[in-house]
């Protein structure tokens, strides 16, 4: 699948569109095919390293809307309709 990721880069923060592998689900997480994301300064400061050390590239997109794909074990448990925006 593609994503949207941050690296840095001689010091400037880089994104890029990688290819990443499609892992197993958790049972609290759901797979979400994203239409809109945004980009939000949050991303940029942990990417950057600001906020301590993280994996590069990291993945970007935390907030924006979708259709849900798949959904684990756990939420499959919840009495109330499921929502992704």
């Amino acid at each position: 699948m593609q994503a949207w990721a941050i690296k840095t880069l001689n010091g400037q923060a880089v994104v890029e569109r990688v290819e990443r592998a499609e892992s197993a689900l958790a049972p609290t997480q759901m797979r979400i095919q994203m239409h809109a994301a945004s980009l939000n300064r949050g991303e940029f400061i942990v990417g950057q390293g600001l906020h301590g050390k993280s994996e590069m590239p990291l993945p970007m997109g935390l907030e924006g809307a979708g259709t849900v794909l798949e959904i684990g074990a756990a939420l499959c448990k919840k009495r109330r309709p499921l929502r992704a925006s």
